[in-house]
């Protein structure tokens, strides 16, 4: 990507209020009757993909076109500057920082009395905030005010406590860095791993998991959502769902009774949310699910203006309509998921290719369970033959390969089965990842179903896979692919449905 691309990026990922506030921003900053980085800004804004030579065409008869490099720079900084102002009342780093500048300023000054003023403010408003490297930084400054002053008494008195609170700030940084670290590793082996379906992740996590145990409590929320999170892999590793699930809640209501922690960083209290809900309806507790996904919705929505806050609050919207049809053991109304389906494609470009492969599955998992297969299948082909799906997002596009197989079962496409069933069990084994859910349901699909010649030997037959089914799901290592589907639930609504016929 070259600097001019960079510059198209930055612009694009404006939402409509930083570019309102940007133009009023520079305005301010206009010198004569034009201001060349805001004429710039709305030809480059006006382009769907950058086009160095439209541009140059566009802006032909501008005078600064002689010299385009330097005021495509200028309009680069000068949009970071806008930002940073916009963003510095919501943002507490900025704040702490623009603050500290000031006592600096102060400090060169020789003005300590209104130094020690403000170094006050920024102490209290580094704990509020759990800032330790602000902290060190206010209580580093205070140090040399107090050393400046020569008064040996004063030093005496205040020296040691100054010193103890450093240390304090240093310790609960050392803590933060080491919480970071295990949570890193964790996080690390469960986007290699997700399933953890193999003898030596399971070994690899463990070892993690042993080393975070040996940390002291944090004393600092922050540091305690980052082992949250670790403990939460840990368990999900070894398939204990109550410690897994409890882990999740109490991220949760870590945060709400943090208000301004949510505040500095919502997309944190959004993720918790949406994890708590995917969790609970992969585990079929769809009631307790549906409160965590009607929050996420509810307190996303309200700043869906931004493309941060979209992202979170249309997966919300869909895990909702998930966990609702879920609750009515019914199709339920098309017009909900038309219309976050419509909203997805307002919004798609704003996605990593990642988030489109997620998005992508649910919808098509969404319609599946409403009974829709078509649009289930258009779904899933639109994820599967999205390019560097598989490299983006590996545990996914297995999983639905396998569950593109489900879709075209309940389809009946006896003709393409034949050739999905073997390009499938050809993936899944090139890669190293057919395991006893894979091996399973491949096997009966590929040996078994073709040997089938009524109705009675298919119910049988799903009677037989479904036993196998439950092992499976109880099963820690296998596990993890019945929570996006529940393939149990799928295979009694079969047989259900055979019994009827029959």
């Amino acid at each position: 990507m070259n600097k001019n691309e960079h510059l198209f990026d930055l612009i694009r990922s404006l939402d409509k209020q930083e570019r309102r506030y940007f133009r009023i921003y520079a305005s301010s900053r206009t010198i004569g009757e034009r201001n060349n980085c805001l004429v710039l800004f709305d030809a480059i804004d006006a382009q769907r993909s950058y086009d160095e030579k439209k541009l140059r065409e566009s802006l032909a008869a501008e005078r600064f076109m002689n010299f385009l490099a330097p005021v495509k720079q200028q309009l680069y900084t000068l949009i970071l500057k806008s930002l940073g102002s916009y963003h510095s009342a919501h943002d507490s780093d900025a704040l702490l920082r623009g603050l500290l500048h000031q006592a600096h300023i102060l400090y060169r000054k020789g003005l300590a009395k209104a130094c020690n003023k403000l170094l006050n403010r920024i102490i209290k408003l580094a704990e509020k905030n759990e800032k330790d490297h602000h902290l060190v930084e206010a209580y580093s400054m205070r140090y040399a005010l107090l050393v400046a002053t020569k008064n040996t008494g004063r030093i005496r008195k205040e020296l040691d406590p100054l010193l103890s609170n450093v240390r304090d700030a240093l310790e609960e940084l050392q803590l933060s860095f080491d919480c970071r670290k295990y949570q890193s590793q964790s996080l690390i082996l469960a986007w290699q791993e997700k399933s953890f379906r193999s003898e030596h992740s399971l070994e690899e996590i463990g070892e993690v998991e042993k080393k975070a145990s040996t940390l002291r409590t944090p004393r600092r929320i922050g540091s305690q959502l980052l082992i949250n999170n670790a403990r939460t892999i840990f368990a999900d590793a070894r398939g204990d769902f109550e410690a897994a699930m409890s882990e999740r809640e109490n991220a949760v209501k870590m945060l709400e009774e943090h208000p301004e922690l949510i505040k500095d960083n919502p997309i944190k209290y959004y993720i918790s949310l949406y994890n708590a809900a995917v969790y609970l309806h992969g585990r079929e507790e769809n009631a307790r699910a549906l409160v965590f996904a009607d929050r996420l919705v509810r307190i996303s929505g309200r700043q869906i203006q931004r493309s941060d806050h979209r992202r979170h609050f249309l997966v919300g919207t869909m895990i909702r309509l998930a966990i609702i049809s879920r609750l009515e053991e019914a199709e339920g109304e098309r017009a909900p998921a038309i219309e976050a389906e419509q909203t997805y494609r307002r919004w798609q470009k704003e996605f990593t290719l990642h988030d489109q492969v997620v998005v992508g599955l649910n919808f098509s998992l969404l319609w599946f369970n409403r009974g829709d297969l078509q649009a289930a299948r258009k779904w899933m082909a639109e994820v599967l033959n999205t390019p560097g799906a598989e490299r983006t997002n590996p545990e996914i596009y297995f999983q639905a390969r396998v569950l593109n197989l489900a879709i075209h079962f309940e389809l009946g496409d006896a003709d393409y089965m034949e050739h999905l069933i073997r390009s499938t069990y050809r993936f899944l084994l090139r890669r190293k990842r057919i395991h006893g859910f894979e091996e399973t349901l491949l096997s009966f699909i590929r040996k078994k179903l073709p040997r089938l010649n009524s109705p009675r030997e298919l119910r049988e037959a799903l009677l037989a896979l479904k036993t196998e089914m439950e092992v499976l799901k109880r099963d820690p290592k296998e596990s993890y692919m019945f929570r996006n589907f529940d393939y149990v639930k799928w295979l009694e609504k079969k047989i259900s449905d055979l019994s009827v016929r029959g």
